[in-house]
């Protein structure tokens, strides 16, 4: 997976993009953060569960949300950006693929991050969802 767009994160970024390169990249995005969600972060946490689960289940899996977090901000920053954009007629699809995106990772983003340590990362899940409707 080459990430290289998360980096234009910013709405004020995202809004100096060309329309028909936005589209690609609102794509890209919504096909790595399911692929992310569901296949790399919940391996990840299978892996911190077998090496570190003789640990306190709490200890573990706060070592798995701190290093899984840094990836999954960046997915998240993305998708604020695209909703904080400037609101156009041709975005209302990609808006409501990215929705639809979300819709299908919540259950698994509730799953992966589970307990008080992936707390902020669920909610801001959540609140991406409810951004890109407003």
């Amino acid at each position: 997976m080459k990430l290289n767009y998360l980096k234009n994160s910013s709405p004020e970024a995202i809004d100096r993009i060309d329309w028909d390169v936005l589209q690609v990249m609102i794509g890209l995005w919504c096909q790595h953060i399911e692929v992310a969600v569901k296949v790399l972060y919940a391996s990840e946490r299978q892996l911190a569960r077998q090496v570190l689960g003789h640990l306190d289940q709490d200890l573990w899996t706060e070592c798995f949300v701190k290093v899984a977090s840094t990836g999954m901000v960046q997915f998240l920053q993305f998708g604020e950006g695209i909703a904080r954009s400037h609101r156009a007629p041709e975005k209302l699809f990609k808006l409501l693929d990215i929705f639809e995106t979300l819709d299908q990772c919540v259950p698994t983003v509730n799953t992966v991050f589970e307990g008080d340590s992936g707390l902020e990362l669920r909610a801001r899940t959540r609140e991406l969802q409810k951004l890109v409707c407003n």
